[in-house]
């Protein structure tokens, strides 16, 4: 059984919110094609801005830091009112519906999350559909439910607490009773404050902030809640 740090004792687990990016998928920036979608990105933030090609970065750089987000199309939303559809198109195109060439599945992480008997979720500061096109070439579609990404969640957006509040609404969660895993360890501070038990995925480090665990991999947390 998991322990909460701010409880001081066993809590019972009864439900899952996981991040997708480094949790259960991989991060969007790692798989192959990113050289081409930050110059795609790039262009579209040119033609969105109305500014040169010289001056995106330093543009992007800028709303990144005005709307505290690491992610690109939140700040356009914010800024310029696009919609996570246009953005989709214009910068990934096609991608996601390919990207089995590139996200594999994993046999013991199917197999982890199948003997799990606990509703789970993902809460994602991405989007939606390369989320739901991971897990399909994962072979794992239909496993979490909601997908929570930048879809369903904008303007909100991680670490921010109403995000949480929100996915946990949307999920039919208790934040007492909820696990949330990911690994970005400032996205844990608020489910903690929030009285949820908070998980770190860091693989090669030891203990994060204040999570109350830290994992190498999310297979290692599941090979745990399966014994319990």
């Amino acid at each position: 059984m998991l322990m909460s740090r701010r409880s001081g004792g066993a809590v019972r687990v009864k439900s899952l919110l996981f991040d997708y990016e480094g949790v259960i998928g991989p991060e969007l920036g790692t798989l192959p094609f990113r050289g081409s979608i930050a110059r795609r990105r790039d262009r579209y933030v040119c033609e969105v801005a109305g500014v040169g090609p010289d001056r995106s970065i330093e543009y992007r750089d800028g709303l990144l830091e005005k709307y505290r987000t690491d992610n690109t199309c939140t700040a356009l939303m914010l800024e310029h009112g696009i919609t996570a559809r246009e953005y989709n198109s214009k910068v990934y195109g096609s991608i996601f519906k390919s990207i089995g060439r590139y996200v594999h599945a994993d046999p013991g992480l199917a197999s982890l999350l199948g003997r799990i008997r606990l509703p789970m979720a993902i809460l994602s500061n991405v989007t939606e559909e390369y989320v739901r096109a991971g897990l399909g070439a994962q072979g794992l579609a239909g496993v979490f439910r909601p997908v929570l990404g930048l879809e369903s969640m904008f303007p909100l957006t991680k670490p921010g607490a109403e995000v949480y509040k929100a996915a946990l609404a949307l999920s039919g969660f208790s934040p007492a009773s909820t696990a949330f895993v990911d690994d970005t360890a400032a996205n844990l501070e608020a489910p903690g404050r929030m009285g949820m038990v908070t998980v770190h995925i860091s693989p090669g480090s030891g203990p994060a902030g204040t999570a109350d665990y830290t994992f190498g991999d999310v297979k290692e947390l599941l090979s745990v809640l399966v014994r319990d």
